[in-house]
């Protein structure tokens, strides 16, 4: 039987592991295979990352300790598949546009 207090402090390290997840990630952007951002992930505020790609520049937003795609013009990005993998926040997580060769990824 489990008492009160060790309730308490798995819930607690439950939550405390749960908010924290991604706390000292970090991200890396490339395209066609080359480095071209990288950073923290950071929690506390939202940030465009302009990504330099063939045929303009694509977007990568950072917001709420998350990386997503948002919607890209039809000349970078035709399908838009991209946009629609949703956010990431857990290393190991990538988001992939083949269109623009780029990768996102935490770490």
């Amino acid at each position: 039987m489990v008492s009160v207090g060790e309730f308490l402090v798995l819930i607690l390290g439950a939550v405390a592991a749960t908010s924290l997840g991604n706390r000292g990630a970090s991200y890396e952007i490339t395209v066609d295979g080359k480095k071209v951002a990288s950073g923290k992930l950071n929690s506390m505020s939202k940030k465009q990352i302009n990504v330099p790609v063939k045929k303009g520049t694509a977007k990568v937003i950072m917001e709420n300790g998350t990386l997503y795609v948002p919607r890209m013009d039809k000349h970078l990005c035709p399908k838009g598949i991209c946009t629609s993998m949703g956010a990431i926040s857990q290393p190991g997580q990538s988001i992939v546009c083949i269109p623009t060769k780029m990768v996102v990824r935490i770490i």
